[in-house]
């Protein structure tokens, strides 16, 4: 909760968008400069750590059921992405961003027994979506 209160109280001028856009933008309109870093860095951990275990599955070192929660998890993330950017069924990316998040805590268990420096590589990329998740889920419930 500690992420949520400080990411709303660092709120600054609101954009002025339609649908969800418009919506997240009068709660929360980090500096663009900060988000950009903050996907860097996590793409470079998602990259690795996913990258890892995709090729490790592909060379036929992990099952492919180790890596299906990985998969699913890009596919998600990206289905989100794209039904935010088009901004109008709350609903809809209210659900694509909670297979987002269960497909990441799927992820994170099946690769620990056997690699948990992936699972700690993925702890930056699962607070930042357990954030997004409740302000999605905040957006569905309240913002319209």
């Amino acid at each position: 909760m500690g992420i949520l209160t400080l990411m709303l109280a660092s709120r600054s001028q609101r954009i002025q968008n339609t649908g969800m856009n418009y919506w997240l933008s009068s709660i929360f309109t980090p500096d663009t400069s900060a988000i950009a870093v903050a996907w860097l860095v996590l793409y470079m951990l998602i990259v690795a750590s996913n990258g890892f275990v995709i090729y490790r599955a592909a060379r036929g070192r992990f099952s492919w059921w180790v890596a299906l929660p990985f998969i699913l998890n890009l596919a998600c993330n990206a289905l989100f992405t794209q039904m935010q950017n088009d901004g109008d069924s709350f609903i809809l990316s209210s659900i694509a961003m909670v297979l987002t998040l269960g497909t990441l805590i799927w992820s994170i268990a099946m690769i620990w027994p056997k690699h948990r420096w992936v699972g700690i590589a993925q702890t930056p990329y699962l607070l930042w979506v357990a954030t997004a998740t409740l302000l999605q889920l905040q957006m569905t419930l309240v913002g319209h």
